[in-house]
């Protein structure tokens, strides 16, 4: 059984673990990104490290969904499925007929929302689903892509 939490002290572990989140991912990026690119003329491997450091920045609602998983004491199966919810709901991921292609950061008050929301879910199942927790979770995230989904055309779309 998960212990109780006030909804004060919920909203404090979401906010602290996306905060750090932001922090791990860019942080290193903008430091090691903008050195790299001045050492770029006499050091042709900087390019590469760029590059590596521009992925890393892209994994923003991964590493967000991981430390708000970490803040609220979650197991591996279930932080993983908030890091994937994460990384859906941001909208970083882009399809194309070729596969899957990360653009940008995504849009963090997306990632926050999903991850809230996909807290809530796997507080409330717990390790009720014992062995069926990995199938069950596969299906929760799709719900949670398509809920984002309709939130955002039905509240939010009618205003624009």
């Amino acid at each position: 059984m998960t212990e109780k939490i006030t909804g004060r002290q919920f909203i404090m572990n979401i906010l602290n673990g996306v905060s750090l989140g932001v922090v791990v991912a860019l942080i290193p990026s903008a430091l090691v990104g903008q050195l790299m690119q001045a050492l770029q003329p006499i050091f042709p491997a900087a390019t590469t490290i760029r590059l590596i450091t521009s992925f890393a920045m892209s994994m923003l609602p991964a590493i967000m969904g991981l430390c708000v998983g970490m803040q609220f004491k979650l197991n591996p199966i279930q932080t993983s499925a908030v890091a994937l919810a994460s990384m859906i709901g941001s909208g970083v991921l882009h399809f194309e007929k070729s596969g899957f292609n990360l653009q940008g950061t995504g849009d963090i008050i997306n990632s926050g929302l999903t991850i809230a929301l996909a807290v809530v879910l796997a507080r409330l199942i717990g390790n009720k689903l014992k062995n069926y927790t990995i199938t069950a979770w596969n299906y929760l995230n799709q719900g949670l892509e398509d809920l984002l989904l309709l939130v955002i055309l039905f509240l939010i779309l009618p205003v624009v």
